[in-house]
């Protein structure tokens, strides 16, 4: 690298990209509380619970001690106009990585065969969930990642004044 750019440190280049990277995560995790939001208000139509479960997990806390970590799942099918879809997403609220507690609250008394009222988006029907809206997870979820790619940014620019 030639000219202004050729004075820049490596690890700045590294902090610039990694900013941008968690820029995107922030960005990501906006567009998912966007559209959280905005299926309150998409169509509805009945569908059909194909398969639910939980995967619960013990991890390491990095203190010696342990936690649970439970990700849950819904499996459905819906049909509109004649063509059948099948979605595995449930909801745009955060539904991995909770406590085991929280995960089965989410799903509570959903159960494989059940009739379900399925919300979808008008403009691609394909997209779909059986929970609307958000919750302050994907609020956490935008914040962290604005607050780590601000930080990063931060760094960047006082290595190089």
């Amino acid at each position: 690298m030639s000219g202004m750019f050729a004075a820049v440190p490596p690890d700045v280049w590294l902090a610039l990209a990694i900013t941008i990277f968690m820029a995107g995560g922030a960005a990501w995790a906006w567009h998912l509380y966007r559209l959280g939001e905005a299926s309150r208000h998409w169509p509805r139509t009945e569908g059909t619970v194909v398969d639910i479960w939980f995967d619960v997990r013990e991890k390491s806390d990095g203190d010696g001690g342990t936690y649970v970590s439970t990700n849950a799942y819904l499996v459905y099918d819906y049909e509109l106009n004649g063509r059948r879809y099948r979605s595995r997403r449930f909801t745009y609220r955060p539904s991995r990585g909770l406590g085991e507690r929280e995960a089965y609250a989410l799903l509570s008394g959903i159960t494989r065969g059940q009739r379900v009222e399925v919300h979808y988006d008008p403009r691609r029907p394909q997209r779909a969930v059986v929970l609307t809206g958000t919750d302050a997870g994907n609020l956490r979820w935008i914040a962290l990642w604005a607050v780590a790619a601000s930080t990063v940014l931060v760094y960047a620019v006082l290595r190089l004044v």
